[in-house]
């Protein structure tokens, strides 16, 4: 088997539905073999039966599965168990795939020799886009455009790929293990982080592609600012199970995150006394992130769980 694509999903299978179907349309090079894995995360929605009833149906082999422990990282480490194939791509259940995805993933593998690949993800919105939501907050969305041209995104680098775009060899995941399953606030992405790093920290290359697209909609819910501030909040209770190592703490908080802290707070004030709308909403964000990170850290303290 020479790929295996991955999907999560809970509660949402008519968009589900949607990107098996995209999957399924791809321009497909003769003789490749490949299977889809659905993994249905503790949906109440029938997923896992819809499902079922697509794969009979299906000419490639679909794969349908359930995972019952509420979490992203649970379900994708069920789907790697089971898939079969030399890489394993991933995706979610509110993407659109481009035709040529399957086929311009396994060209960037075998062009570079990378251990992990992705590219391109573009806005599909499902609603008006609020004058506030400015391309600075596209990332909390998980789109993602890097430029026209291939380039390996290197240890520290500031930009990342996501789990809506990306693939691995399947040696990655026996090389540093599988998804934490620390970090399971749904939609914030903090596996995806994670899992890069691990991978970069043990020599692994990953390469950004921008042949490699998908389109991710962008249902009305998350086109508020009352999402964005929680997936903050979420974003820094995740950050917090886990602490870097070689960092130089305080009370147990890394000390980058205390001067990013304090920094953010300086430029929260002077956008306030500036009257800036845009760059006041965006420091309160990122002020919310820290203020999440230190009191589950100061929480993990109190109660002998920090690392």
């Amino acid at each position: 088997m020479k790929a295996s694509v991955v999907i999560c999903s809970r509660n949402r299978v008519g968009s589900l539905e949607e990107t098996l179907g995209s999957l399924l349309a791809m321009d497909v090079p003769a003789g490749l073999a490949w299977e889809v894995v659905l993994v249905d995360n503790a949906s109440t929605d029938g997923t896992a039966a819809r499902m079922r009833e697509a794969a009979a149906q299906a000419q490639v082999p679909v794969v349908v599965l359930e995972e019952p422990q509420p979490g992203k990282a649970y379900a994708l480490n069920r789907g790697i168990a089971a898939a079969r194939g030399e890489y394993l791509l991933f995706t979610d259940d509110d993407a659109l795939i481009d035709p040529a995805w399957l086929r311009a993933t396994i060209e960037a593998f075998e062009a570079t020799g990378a251990d992990c690949v992705g590219g391109r993800v573009d806005p599909v919105w499902l609603g008006p886009r609020p004058a506030w939501l400015t391309d600075r907050l596209l990332n909390i969305l998980a789109m993602l455009d890097l430029g026209p041209e291939p380039r390996e995104l290197k240890a520290g680098d500031p930009e990342m790929l996501y789990g809506v775009n990306y693939a691995f060899r399947r040696d990655v995941f026996e090389r540093v293990g599988s998804f934490d399953t620390r970090m399971c606030a749904r939609g914030c992405g903090n596996e995806d982080k994670d899992m890069l790093d691990r991978l970069r920290a043990v020599g692994g290359r990953v390469f950004y592609d921008p042949r490699i697209k998908v389109r991710h909609k962008v249902f009305p819910e998350r086109m508020t600012k009352a999402y964005f501030r929680r997936w903050h909040r979420l974003w820094g209770r995740d950050r917090a199970q886990t602490v870097s190592a070689g960092r130089r703490r305080l009370l147990g908080i890394e000390g980058y995150m205390l001067r990013g802290f304090a920094a953010t707070l300086g430029r929260l004030a002077a956008a306030g006394l500036r009257m800036d709308a845009e760059e006041l909403f965006y420091q309160e964000l990122r002020c919310r992130l820290y203020l999440s990170y230190i009191s589950a850290r100061l929480g993990r303290i109190a109660t002998g769980s920090a690392s």
